[in-house]
């Protein structure tokens, strides 16, 4: 990835990604354990990321998810964009209004 997309792609993705050896309620913590300790950059990618996933779940909720389950991820995602808010005002604000659009 490096040689293709340069340091700076690589580092980031490198930042964002999870360990996938991890159990999943480990990485959740770790999402929000991390957030306020990421790179400017990472945590954009973040609050991008987490408003994408909320706005396709207002879309077009799984539908083995219950709503107790979808409360669940938005209280998540929250607490990881809230390790995120100084990064982009702007950005964090379409998390919050996507965030409302599911309470």
């Amino acid at each position: 990835m490096r040689a293709a997309f340069g340091p700076r792609i690589a580092d980031l993705t490198a930042e964002v990604t999870d360990d996938k050896s991890l159990p999943k309620q480990m990485r959740k913590d770790l999402q929000v354990e991390h957030a306020p300790h990421a790179s400017w950059g990472a945590q954009i990618i973040k609050l991008a990321d987490k408003t994408s996933n909320l706005r396709s779940l207002l879309a077009s909720p799984p539908p083995n998810w219950s709503r107790a389950r979808r409360d669940e991820y938005v209280d998540w995602g929250r607490r990881v964009a809230a390790g995120c808010r100084g990064a982009n005002m702007w950005l964090a604000a379409q998390f919050d209004e996507a965030a409302q659009s599911l309470d």
